[in-house]
């Protein structure tokens, strides 16, 4: 396994509008990510290993941007990666100290591929793995933090594929999240999503109610964190979800623009239980 030949490195603001051809965001990163076919490798700005993922169906840039932002008060934090997938978030939160992180995901593929990160870099000490349907295994817990990029690419087809594909209107996944988690932090806890920007966030892109109203309806108080830029031709899927994007969210920004501007936008969102958050 030979590392170095792509890299997605920080991109300054300057260079936004001619980032490298291998960028999976046209924004900044606070890391150093070396990528093979199959493998991704987190570098400090020394060059040093921090973590390293296996993953299957390309690099995965909701999982990095996440990781990237959410930061752990303590190493007594709780944490729960919900849809954990390949593992990257929960392994980032243990390889910043925290020592409480469980990664949960329906598919028992998913979690054994995930088992298999968490091992490869040593953090069995740190993280559970848990096969359940997002947050049901922990109903009964009161966690700080709840990390979740969820399915959100709507279809027609009945059974979804949970990787990519949430159901008629791509909200499926984030809503069933939304109200498990609401049951299940702390009074001081915070819900963080990567949301694709076509759903609508601060305010409707087509008739059914934005990101931030669905939250609000649950006692969440949303604030963007990070609003990103992602290329078209680094998530094949969008393609096939375009005609019903296009339907659903026609004020959407990739309903206007497909495909003459080749990127579209995505953002980091932390929804806290406290009141006055969200003008934070």
């Amino acid at each position: 396994m030979k590392f170095g030949a792509t890299r997605l490195r920080s991109i300054l603001p300057t260079q936004l509008k001619k980032p490298a051809a291998h960028a999976a965001f046209l924004e900044p990163l606070g890391f150093d990510y070396a990528v093979s076919s199959r493998h991704l490798r987190c570098l400090n700005k020394s060059g040093s290993k921090l973590y390293e993922i296996e993953f299957r169906e390309g690099p995965p840039v909701g999982g990095l941007a996440l990781a990237e932002l959410v930061n752990p008060k303590a190493d007594s934090t709780r944490i729960v990666d919900l849809g954990t997938g390949n593992g990257i978030i929960a392994i980032a939160m243990a390889a910043k100290g925290c020592a409480s992180v469980f990664a949960v995901d329906v598919s028992d593929r998913d979690c054994k591929l995930a088992l298999k990160n968490v091992r490869r870099n040593h953090k069995e000490h740190a993280i559970d793995v848990l096969r359940g349907d997002f947050a049901s295994p922990l109903m009964s817990g009161a966690f700080d933090i709840i990390v979740a990029n969820p399915p959100q690419l709507p279809t027609k087809v009945t059974m979804p594929d949970i990787q990519n594909f949430a159901g008629p209107t791509g909200y499926e996944a984030i809503d069933k999240i939304i109200s498990q988690s609401e049951a299940c932090l702390t009074s001081e806890g915070e819900l963080w999503l990567y949301v694709l920007g076509f759903l609508g966030v601060e305010r409707p892109t087509g008739s059914l109610p934005s990101l931030f109203e669905r939250l609000r309806m649950f006692g969440f108080h949303p604030h963007v964190e990070r609003n990103l830029r992602r290329r078209h031709s680094q998530d094949i899927n969008i393609q096939k979800a375009l005609p019903l994007i296009q339907d659903l969210y026609p004020m959407s920004d990739i309903a206007r623009n497909f495909p003459k501007v080749g990127y579209y936008e995505a953002f980091v969102i932390r929804a806290s239980r406290l009141v006055g958050e969200e003008s934070r």
